[in-house]
């Protein structure tokens, strides 16, 4: 446990852009096929990926909650809401 505290609590522009770049990526999948797991399950019909992008980035906003008010490191939460702000351009562009 203090292994993976040491490894979130930094405070710089590059791991918060890691961070806000890797993570809704994991979660997407980690949505999408437990969506096709459960709706095997309980006989719904799963959702399509590209409903699920948006819905991806509430992880980028956990951690803007966590990095700017409760940890109080400001260059992590900035670089998470550029990256987040980033994804929501690319998605509107490409939409």
């Amino acid at each position: 446990m203090k292994l993976i505290n040491k490894f979130f609590k930094k405070d710089s522009y590059a791991f918060g852009a890691f961070l806000g770049l890797v993570s809704p990526v994991a979660f997407l999948y980690v949505l999408y096929y437990g969506f096709i797991f459960f709706g095997g399950l309980l006989n719904f019909r799963p959702f399509i990926i590209e409903n699920l992008y948006l819905l991806a980035l509430i992880i980028n906003v956990m951690y803007l909650r966590v990095y700017l008010v409760n940890f109080k490191m400001v260059k992590t939460g900035k670089s998470v809401l550029v990256v987040t702000f980033l994804y929501v351009i690319v998605y509107f562009i490409y939409r």
